[in-house]
């Protein structure tokens, strides 16, 4: 090489090819958001300098979590990239919602709130819109399925309790654990959270199904009922707390003035307040 071809050599040579060997040798082992976002870029950008492009695209998302829960159409249009190499960003996701599903076919047991909190982590992480999740268990609190329920947007979420039946009754459910997100971030019970576990545990105890917790996910956290002692939901181990449940349960179930919701047959998220009826 002579001294010419030495100054005119491009600094960026090779550049591709060493990123792709460095995963291959040691996977994303010390890389960077910029390096993990430009070594997908690799494939949908044949040339130009996808490291800045990296660096830019981060910068309008804010973090690798922010873009990749972004929708492929607001990715494209906010940094003007084509829409293959959005879509391309945007599947990580659900390829990931995908692998965790068919992953917790293989789960054993169930048996408290922290693996019930994991369990509904894997469902609902990463989620933009707020969705509803049944995880159904047999008696010996074996994972029976995962099904979802409804969907809705960040302040409330509607969903179907004859599809919940339905479903129940075809995986001869004992146990039920009930999930949602808060896309917000919020780690806290709202109002119709309550309202909602309640207006759940009551349908479920005329077809002798027992709801054992109600999980709440924000990010990579959850909040458990039961954990709380929230409207006497348990796991069972303890006695007293499960005889409570008990109580709690025909209270709502027997007693038409202490009870403050209806579930009627084609529930569909409404929740109907007996008092709010009766002013109208």
């Amino acid at each position: 090489m002579n001294e010419k071809d030495k100054k005119t050599k491009n600094p960026h040579d090779g550049h591709r090819e060493r990123v792709r060997n460095r995963f291959l040798a040691t996977g994303l082992d010390g890389f960077e958001e910029h390096q993990l976002l430009e070594l997908i870029l690799f494939y949908t950008q044949p040339r130009g300098d996808t490291n800045e492009l990296a660096h830019k695209i981060l910068k309008k998302f804010g973090s690798l979590e922010n873009l990749l829960t972004t929708d492929s159409r607001i990715i494209a249009k906010e940094c003007n990239i084509n829409i293959k190499t959005a879509i391309l960003i945007a599947l990580f996701i659900p390829t990931y919602h995908m692998y965790t599903k068919s992953a917790l076919r293989k789960m054993n047991n169930i048996t408290n709130s922290r693996m019930a909190g994991e369990t509904a982590i894997a469902l609902l992480h990463g989620r933009e819109r707020e969705q509803f999740y049944l995880i159904c268990l047999d008696s010996r609190r074996r994972l029976l399925s995962t099904e979802l329920l409804g969907e809705g947007t960040e302040l409330e979420i509607t969903f179907d309790m004859r599809k919940a039946f339905e479903t129940l009754l075809r995986y001869k459910t004992k146990y039920v654990v009930i999930a949602h997100n808060h896309p917000s971030g919020a780690l806290a019970f709202s109002e119709n959270d309550v309202k909602a576990t309640t207006a759940i545990a009551n349908a479920l105890s005329n077809i002798d199904v027992e709801l054992l917790d109600h999980i709440i996910v924000a990010g990579n956290d959850y909040l458990s009922f039961a954990e709380k002692r929230m409207l006497g939901l348990t796991w069972g181990n303890d006695k007293n707390a499960s005889e409570k449940a008990k109580a709690f349960i025909e209270d709502i179930r027997l007693d038409n003035i202490q009870r403050p919701l209806e579930v009627h047959p084609e529930y569909d998220g409404e929740y109907i307040n007996r008092d709010d009826e009766s002013e109208g």
